[in-house]
């Protein structure tokens, strides 16, 4: 009896009881009685990754337990990062090994200029969690990319896993073009040149983003289709650490067809983590949210990168449309 397989995406042997050559065994099937097997896509098919501090125990168990009532099990933690300790040697070499950086582009001088990385705030006391955030969520796509992941549910600590998510194939059927998938996540919109469509996009199961009238933020509930769209976003977030000048012209990609941008060979501009896919995924990408969203956000934990009441405030105004069915569980989470 064999036990192995060959990938024919790279040619290596894997095992045939690891999740990869189950995989290809399925797939071999499928086109050898001609595609008479026809599987729908569950939650239970998707690698699931949460980004969390080692300090913060209670969102671990908290996020943990609530996969496990929902007996997801392929789940990973991703390890956060701490931006402050970027001021010490030591932890800076560890976190250079890690994401494979140079550790003199991950110094607290470095993320000071605002070309290297851009937020409100250019106090580096607030600057430095906020690159913590932008490195462990780089480490996620880093590993999902190097894991060679066909999908991915990116999450973090604090999010809440509706139970709509589950038995659920519907969400999975999303259009062909998407770069990103908003699960869940809170929003804005312009207030004075409404969207025309409006109306009609509530109707939809998956709302396009159309940064004109609507943008979305957050990543605690972030789905990533395919390897492909995986490969395209660690592009994006590790094309930030290449030499030159930062390239933020809009103009020479509002046509879409030119996807330079997502090659990882232009520098893009460092920024809040959400913000980068508000600035390029969702103005030169096709983007969606799902409606009604099937990860809810916990808004009165309090943020690692801000403890403003007035911010905490203003994301529960935002909060997207989830089914008023699950109140019940969120308010028992």
């Amino acid at each position: 009896m064999y036990n192995n397989i060959i990938n024919p995406n790279d040619g290596k042997t894997v095992c045939i009881d690891s999740k990869i050559g189950k995989k290809i065994l399925y797939n071999y099937l499928i086109n050898m009685i001609g595609g008479g097997i026809s599987k729908q896509k569950t939650i239970n098919d998707v690698d699931i990754y949460y980004v969390n501090l080692e300090k913060d125990i209670d969102r671990k168990n908290k996020l943990e337990n609530n996969l496990k009532l929902l007996n997801l099990t392929n789940i990973r933690r991703i390890p956060g990062i701490y931006g402050k300790n970027l001021k010490d040697n030591n932890y800076r070499k560890e976190i250079s090994n890690l994401l494979e950086i140079e550790s003199t582009k991950l110094t607290p001088e470095y993320f000071s200029k605002k070309s290297n990385f851009s937020c409100m705030t250019r106090k580096i006391e607030d600057i430095l969690p906020k690159v913590g955030c932008y490195l462990a969520h780089l480490s996620a796509l880093k590993s999902a990319y190097e894991n060679k992941l066909d999908s991915l549910l990116l999450l973090e600590d604090d999010a809440i896993i509706l139970p709509s998510i589950l038995n659920n194939s519907e969400i999975f059927n999303h259009p062909s073009d998407a770069d990103i998938v908003y699960f869940g996540g809170t929003f804005s919109h312009n207030k004075v040149d409404k969207d025309p469509l409006f109306n009609e996009k509530l109707n939809s199961k998956f709302i396009k983003i159309d940064p004109k009238y609507l943008t979305l933020f957050g990543v605690f509930g972030l789905y990533i289709p395919s390897f492909e769209k995986i490969k395209d976003m660690y592009n994006v977030y590790k094309s930030v650490f290449l030499d030159g000048t930062s390239n933020l012209s809009k103009k020479k990609w509002k046509d879409k067809t030119d996807n330079e941008w997502r090659s990882g060979n232009i520098r893009m501009m460092a920024c809040l983590s959400d913000r980068m896919l508000t600035k390029y995924f969702q103005n030169f990408g096709n983007t969606y949210v799902l409606n009604p969203v099937v990860v809810y956000h916990d808004m009165d934990n309090k943020s690692n990168l801000s403890d403003s009441k007035k911010y905490r405030s203003q994301q529960k105004a935002m909060s997207f449309i989830y089914d008023s069915s699950q109140q019940e569980y969120i308010d028992n989470q």
